[in-house]
């Protein structure tokens, strides 16, 4: 299954995202990310031309998207 990106480049061609979910400091004491609010981040290479996602890491809020792509 090829997608559309296949055609102009030669070499696979992924995307870096990150998404924040919220914690409740109450239950996760160690999700600590502002000062009344929890949370972890979750980094995700994706695959463009099988649509799917190759490496995810699980990173504390605070964290920035540069370092997070860094660490994959």
């Amino acid at each position: 299954m090829q997608g559309r990106l296949s055609e102009r480049f030669t070499k696979p061609v992924y995307s870096l995202d990150s998404t924040t979910i919220s914690l409740c400091l109450r239950l996760f004491e160690w999700a600590h990310h502002r000062r009344r609010k929890g949370g972890i981040k979750l980094h995700t290479l994706l695959n463009n031309d099988l649509c799917l996602p190759e490496v995810i890491a699980e990173t504390p809020a605070k964290v920035s998207d540069i370092k997070g792509a860094k660490s994959i």
